[in-house]
């Protein structure tokens, strides 16, 4: 099985991509995981620009990609998803759990809401 790893390229060589790709590899043991940030990757983008990584893409079993951490997908993590649906390749995106809790206070507020609308 091949995963093609799509991420921004600002969290290449951090601590984030350590993380996906650590995740990535304990959800498919057995699999090729493809990451884009490596030189020789690198070089061919350099050649052939983003045709290098779709066709990657397109020779995938499943794609699963990261958003920024405010929910928005760059251009080039966009292109390859696109690829991947236009292709019937499975998409995957890794969670964002930053900024998703809610207070108490809220959170009966929403109940409240949803219950009223869906009683009413």
């Amino acid at each position: 099985m091949k995963v093609y790893y799509a991420h921004f390229k600002g969290i290449y060589n951090t601590l984030r991509e350590a993380k996906d790709l650590d995740i990535l590899r304990k959800l498919f043991p057995n699999a090729d995981i493809i990451n884009p940030n490596s030189s020789e990757h690198a070089s061919a983008y350099k050649n052939d620009g983003m045709k290098h990584f779709t066709d990657i893409v397109k020779s995938s079993d499943c794609v699963v990609f990261r958003a920024l951490s405010n929910g928005k997908i760059t251009a080039g993590v966009w292109q390859e998803i696109k690829v991947a649906k236009d292709n019937h390749i499975p998409v995957i995106e890794l969670p964002n759990l930053i900024n998703r809790k809610l207070s108490v206070k809220k959170t009966r507020h929403i109940f409240n809401e949803h219950y009223k609308s869906n009683i009413l």
